[in-house]
């Protein structure tokens, strides 16, 4: 019998059911996985001496475990234990194997009662986890075979935004394979592999009313009674639980967040407590947790979005389970525009003078970095996590942090190694051609990280803009996303393999009258609204990412979310000297570069000029208002100097590409239209051809038959049958444009190889299918696929030349 509520808890308090709930609160979710290793990540109410995973080829696990091993799980409050537990293979493990494994607590495994249901029929346990009949979850290792490969990716995942929540297309997909296998088509081959979160996994800055009352409560009921903790600076020393839903938003902006800025109201239910962090993971990947109905909290609209993500999270969980899982963060795991420019980091960090630190902000940056490392990076490179690693000194920082909730040694302790900067960028020295990087401990945990394994064809880089990035001495300059020394960190050097994946959470190359837009922005309150922040408005940076990228392959794939919609770019590239390198090549490089974003799970936009228009109209929603894509392919050329005087002679006067040849380096001329252009006398270092790609949507464009307008004195009930047909032949029109350049509501994105794709292949067909129009299940309606050949041999698809010599 469940007893009474305590008289400070309502109905729906976790205290009132965690008793009853299983074991597991979230998990297992498949994470780093190697030849050699296994690691499976699980969040418990309670604690074991050490968690055990098994690996094996078959689906019951009868047979002998072909990886095992244990981990003790970290104790971060009274009923809320973590751990990544590692299962080291007694020999290789091999691509065209499912493997399944399975997780022992205490003698209790996945599919014992009340582990991970509660359900008496034991089919109905292993259902939650696995499929088709299956008794245990299952993961496949990468395939060699590009053509095999599937490579699943997406972002932003907000509770409450719009529609129905994409991620649980995963578990379709996954489902979907099962039920495909051949003998020719084994699971193992056909099955989505890989699952790139690249950002935003949580919304920390605009979070539901309903919604953080459920993360407030279960974060205090899993840390326990004796895990207090009070908020310092705007907060006035009170607890997450007195500092009611919708009524954070003035409380965020007095702490120097820029969370809601213009509209406040974003910003009413911001996460602050470490236990509301934890708990908001907890409810975005998995149901447990939940209550049945929805607490009568917030506006109506909010809940009713709200439990949109509710009814599907249980198949979130399953995928989870079910494929291989790694992620990257952005700024809303933390709040929106983390580290946007350097005028934030002084209202945050303070200025080393007269603006001090923000003590609310630097504690809910402790709080939301510590969380972001244990539930997720963790999981990236467990490696990190032994006890002598970053990471390993941040679990035993917060395993401390918890024994004493209040105390500032132990909560300093955690910010440093978690990564929270020790203060202000230095303003530098040198202008634009400097940009500083934030102060941090030597002994914080790095984010980025690079993916392999033997005999692949690719590579993945995952990249960390957030915490890396450069800033120029102008408080609202555009970052540099990377600093240069980041890049050159980050971005391994020396030739890599056929194919490069990268993940960078923004995209690299992005829509131009967006970025026009964005480059426009002067006040701090559009700086803040726009997220003024793309690689392409420092072109420093975004030459020398170019560049690095191009020095490491001839193939790249970079995979990008954040801007919720998603669209695919091609650049072809010929590069002589790399920006920023001292000296050209020994030969020009040939490149091609395809970014494929996909977002958002679940924040479409709604009204004009939003991702709803974006979905309609493509690349120019309204060309009359200047918001038009300028050339379609669109050829540019590139100096690492400025361009003098004597080194060119002028075009039409006033043309966009004459001011950029004098700025300070790299030098940029738009050479589409030759037209402009009389004579440039220095050779280019650079050269490259954007391509903005069309999509094939899967629903067949309607047929409108051809309209005649009827004479001028043709009688009216005929002209107006013309009229009508003529507005319908308009509608018509935009539903057949709908989600074909760019998909603007939620979706979620695969990449896969042409059939027959080989390493000896040089032209290589990749595409992106971007699921979308999804059911409350997660099943798509419509398909929008980018198809492009990645062909560096092809010098058609780069512009010539733009220099002569000097008669």
């Amino acid at each position: 019998m469940t007893p009474p509520a305590p008289p400070d808890r309502p109905d729906w308090s976790l205290a009132n059911r965690l008793e009853g709930l299983p074991l597991v609160l979230a998990g297992p979710i498949v994470r780093e996985v190697t030849e050699q290793s296994v690691t499976v990540w699980v969040a418990m109410k309670a604690a074991y001496t050490a968690v055990r995973l098994s690996v094996y080829e078959d689906p019951e696990g009868k047979r002998a475990p072909v990886a095992a091993g244990g981990r003790d799980p970290v104790r971060l409050g009274e009923n809320l234990y973590l751990v990544a537990v590692t299962a080291a293979a007694s020999q290789p493990l091999q691509a065209g194997t499912v493997y399944y494994y399975d997780l022992d607590f205490g003698g209790r495994t996945l599919t014992t009662r009340g582990v991970v249901s509660n359900a008496s029929d034991p089919a109905a346990r292993s259902a939650v986890l696995a499929y088709g009949g299956d008794k245990l979850p299952s993961f496949a290792l990468p395939p060699a075979d590009l053509a095999r490969l599937r490579v699943l990716h997406g972002s932003c995942r907000k509770t409450h935004g719009p529609g129905f929540d994409a991620m649980p297309t995963v578990d379709h997909l996954i489902g979907r394979s099962r039920g495909d296998v051949t003998s020719g088509n084994p699971w193992a081959l056909i099955r989505p592999h890989l699952l790139l979160l690249t950002g935003d996994q949580i919304y920390a800055d605009d979070v539901s009313d309903v919604m953080l009352a459920l993360a407030t409560d279960a974060g205090d009921v899993l840390l326990g009674k004796d895990w207090v903790e009070r908020l310092p600076g705007a907060a006035g020393n009170r607890r997450p639980a007195e500092l009611a839903p919708g009524s954070r938003a003035q409380l965020t902006l007095d702490a120097g967040f820029t969370s809601g800025v213009p509209n406040a109201d974003t910003a009413k239910s911001h996460l602050l407590g470490f236990g509301e962090f934890a708990a908001t993971y907890l409810f975005g990947w998995s149901d447990t947790l939940w209550p049945a109905t929805a607490p009568g909290i917030g506006p109506v609209e909010e809940r009713e979005s709200t439990w949109h993500m509710r009814g599907a999270v249980d198949r979130v969980r399953r995928a989870l389970a079910n494929v291989i899982v790694y992620t990257a963060h952005d700024d809303h795991e933390v709040t929106d525009d983390w580290n946007l420019n350097r005028e934030w980091c002084y209202r945050v960090y303070g200025d080393g003078g007269a603006r001090k630190p923000s003590e609310l902000a630097l504690r809910v940056l402790t709080n939301a970095m510590s969380a972001m490392a244990v539930f997720q990076s963790w999981g990236n490179v467990p490696g990190r996590f032994a006890a002598d690693q970053p990471g390993g000194l941040l679990l035993a920082a917060m395993v401390e942090r918890a024994a004493a909730p209040s105390d500032k040694t132990a909560i300093d302790k955690v910010a440093r190694l978690a990564g929270v900067p020790l203060g202000p960028p230095p303003v530098p020295s040198g202008g634009r051609a400097v940009a500083a990087e934030l102060p941090r401990d030597p002994r914080a945990l790095r984010h980025d990280y690079v993916l392999t394994w033997p005999g692949r064809p690719f590579e993945v880089i995952v990249l960390d803009p957030r915490t890396r990035r450069g800033f120029e001495a102008g408080p609202l300059a555009p970052p540099a996303v990377l600093s240069d020394a980041a890049i050159e960190e980050q971005i391994p050097g020396g030739v890599g393999p056929h194919v490069t994946f990268v993940v960078l959470g923004g995209p690299l190359l992005g829509v131009p009258w967006i970025e026009e837009q964005q480059a426009a922005r002067a006040d701090a309150d559009a700086v803040w609204q726009d997220d003024v922040e793309a690689p392409g408005l420092r072109p420093r940076t975004f030459h020398r990412l170019l560049g690095r990228l191009a020095k490491r392959s001839h193939r790249i794939i970079v995979l990008s979310g954040d801007v919720h919609y998603g669209f695919g770019i091609l650049a072809s590239l010929w590069i002589n000297r790399p920006f920023g390198d001292p000296a050209s090549l020994p030969a020009p490089r040939r490149v091609d570069l395809v970014q494929f974003t996909a977002s958002s799970f679940k924040h479409q936009g709604q009204g004009w000029r939003s991702t709803a228009s974006l979905h309609q109209d493509g690349y120019e929603p309204s060309p009359t208002l200047g918001l038009e894509l300028g050339h379609n392919p669109w050829d540019w050329a590139g100096w690492s100097e400025r361009l003098y005087g004597q080194d060119f002679s002028t075009g039409k006067p006033g043309s966009v590409w004459q001011s950029s040849l004098h700025e300070a380096a790299p030098a940029r001329a738009d050479v589409t239209d030759r037209g402009t252009l009389l004579r440039i006398y220095r050779p280019e270092d650079w050269r490259y051809r954007l391509h903005y790609l069309p999509g094939a949507r899967s629903e067949p464009p309607i047929t409108i038959t051809p309209l005649q307008r009827p004479p001028t004195d043709a009688p009216p009930e005929e002209q107006l049958r013309y009229q009508r047909a003529a507005g319908r032949a308009v509608d018509t029109n935009a539903r057949n444009r709908t989600g074909k350049q760019i998909v603007g509501v939620n979706n979620l994105g695969e990449i896969s190889f042409a059939p027959g794709s080989d390493p000896a292949d040089i032209p290589l067909q990749v595409s992106q299918r971007l699921y979308w129009a999804v059911d409350a299940t997660g099943v798509p309606a419509q398909q929008t696929v980018y198809a492009v050949t990645l062909d560096p041999t092809d010098d058609s698809t780069v512009p010539g030349q733009v220099w002569e010599a000097r008669k």
